[in-house]
């Protein structure tokens, strides 16, 4: 009982309690941080509308994805889309300059977004990653010659923050299964452990992208190839070539840049 007690005081209180602090107790093993928005930056995706106009539908695609993140559309009592990055060290060092192991888990998540709680889903692990933590600097930027210049543009990750290794992991995004190499994530420490200019970057080959059929449910795009929105992609509408050369510096395909934030929730 009295564990229980301890452990609804400092969910209570998380927003309040410095990183530093965090860290420094028992309690953990529940410090973990669930992204609140997600949205692509490079490059931008395109499709014909009515046959006839090559439409940028980025936004309309973002905000697809941040609605699933926020809201419980099927009202089964979890919200639609959660991806939680989870703690853990036994370091009690500050936050910023500590090693910690990295989690990005799946997760069921209760609705509404504002009170929710989250704990693991049966399959949850999609990446367990060592950080690199620093004070200064960024820990994460773009790779050079592979952003097109879209507006706003991809934001870095700047101290302090901490970054991910390099990992081949595969992210349901809204419907949409990607499988990313050289996946990496970066995010910067804000009010105690709540991050934001989080930068998330993966790679997808041409031949991955063309193989990918949305599914039909999915709004404007249902039925298309993941490739045919993204400019150079055989079938795309759009002007301009966004292809990049992947991690093997041979295979042609897109780095995929997203930014997020993300708040500190319950995670059991």
């Amino acid at each position: 009982m009295l564990k229980s007690i301890l452990l609804g005081l400092l969910v209570i209180s998380a927003a309040k309690i410095k990183a530093e602090e965090i860290f420094t107790n028992q309690f953990e093993y529940l410090v973990a941080t669930r992204i609140n928005s997600f949205d692509l930056k490079d490059p931008h995706t395109f499709t014909l509308i009515g046959g006839v106009v090559c439409v940028d539908i980025t936004d309309q695609l973002n905000t697809q994805v941040n609605n699933q993140i926020s809201m419980d559309d099927d009202n089964n009592g979890l919200l639609d889309l959660s991806f939680v990055t989870q703690y853990n060290s036994d370091q009690p060092a500050y936050l910023a300059s500590k090693s910690m192991t990295a989690e990005l888990q799946n997760a069921d998540c209760t609705a509404p977004q504002a009170s929710t709680s989250c704990s693991p889903t049966p399959n949850p692990v999609m990446a367990q990653i060592a950080t690199q933590p620093l004070e200064a600097g960024s820990c994460l930027t773009p790779l050079a010659g592979t952003t097109t210049g879209y507006i706003p543009a991809v934001t870095s990750t700047n101290a302090p923050c901490h970054s991910t290794a390099p990992q081949n992991i595969s992210i349901n995004l809204g419907g949409i299964n990607l499988p990313l190499e050289s996946y990496q994530q970066s995010l910067r420490y804000q009010n105690g452990i709540t991050t934001d200019q989080g930068l998330h970057m993966g790679f997808i080959s041409e031949s991955t992208a063309e193989s990918i059929i949305i599914p039909a449910t999915i709004p404007i795009v249902g039925g298309q190839t993941f490739a045919s929105l993204l400019p150079g992609g055989v079938g795309s509408c759009a002007i301009g070539d966004d292809r990049d050369t992947g991690p093997d510096g041979q295979t042609t395909g897109w780095w995929l840049y997203f930014n997020s934030e993300s708040d500190l929730v319950e995670f059991f």
